[in-house]
């Protein structure tokens, strides 16, 4: 049986550094641990600047090992990351405020300076995000149509309304022009969602060569697929009454104050009559 000189414990040789030794394995571990330590302390700058050229050198390799690490282990790191803040949050934020505050111009250097290190990759994201946010407020994109994009389609049956077909002008401020020679464009909106708000939303772009503007207001997109697909409201309204205007907005709640240049009782049936016979085509 062996013992111990620094703890006393008294064992078979198994649990000793060697069989004849007078050191345990646990104190013997303590030891190294103390001795990593104070080597650690002793050798700190040459140790970080060794670490930080070896980082540097392997950092692409660093980087996938580390993605595929996260990739096996995502649950359990996420969980651990979760329960770290909430243990700590409070002293976090406060150290990040602290930071923040001790370096704010470091880190609007940092900033600019990745800006411009990434600046094909921030595109991406933000267009990436901009389809996301539309589609989050109900703003499905054009190619989502099934047939024809909206807009082409009510334009095509607002035309047949008033009886002539749609034709290239080479402009594209002018949609068709009616009977009476009017120069018409034709407008169609969705209803939109928005922080809780909704509204539709007609792009004028202050086209001053119109001589009418026809607004189609519809409630939902995927209406166009229905079989007795109709609008919610149709306003003829003069070019110059709205044509200084980059884009006109009409709220639910509003609809009556555009009464006065609402043609939808009078078009309704042909208009419908209009989208059935483009839906036989």
């Amino acid at each position: 049986m062996n013992t111990c000189k620094y703890c006393g414990f008294v064992g078979e040789a198994k649990y000793f550094r060697s069989p004849t030794g007078k050191v345990c394995k646990e104190c013997r571990k303590k030891q190294q641990q103390e001795q990593g330590k104070k080597y650690y302390q002793d050798n700190r700058e040459n140790l970080l600047s060794k670490n930080k050229e070896w980082r540097k050198e392997n950092c692409e390799q660093i980087a996938e090992h580390n993605k595929e690490y996260y990739k096996i282990n995502k649950e359990e790191i996420n969980g651990k990351n979760k329960k770290y803040y909430e243990d700590n949050c409070e002293r976090i934020n406060k150290q990040t405020k602290e930071y923040r505050r001790n370096n704010r111009e470091l880190i609007v250097e940092r900033k600019k300076k990745y800006r411009e290190d990434n600046k094909e990759k921030i595109a991406e994201h933000s267009k990436e995000q901009y389809e996301k946010n539309r589609e989050r407020n109900g703003i499905l994109h054009w190619s989502q149509i099934k047939h024809l994009c909206l807009g082409l389609y009510v334009e095509k049956a607002i035309a047949g309304m008033f009886g002539v077909p749609t034709e290239q002008h080479g402009n594209p401020k002018v949609d068709f022009i009616c009977p009476n020679g009017y120069k018409i464009q034709v407008k169609t909106s969705s209803i939109r969602y928005n922080r809780g708000a909704s509204s539709w939303i007609f792009h004028i772009d202050r086209n001053k060569i119109a001589d009418y503007f026809i607004l189609v207001a519809v409630n939902n997109i995927d209406d166009i697929n229905k079989e007795d697909f109709e609008p919610a409201h149709i306003w003829m309204i003069k070019g110059k009454v709205i044509n200084k205007q980059a884009g006109a907005s009409v709220t639910p709640s509003r609809v009556s104050k555009w009464d006065e240049y609402s043609i939808m009782e009078e078009y309704e049936n042909k208009f419908i009559n209009c989208c059935n016979t483009i839906k036989k085509r």
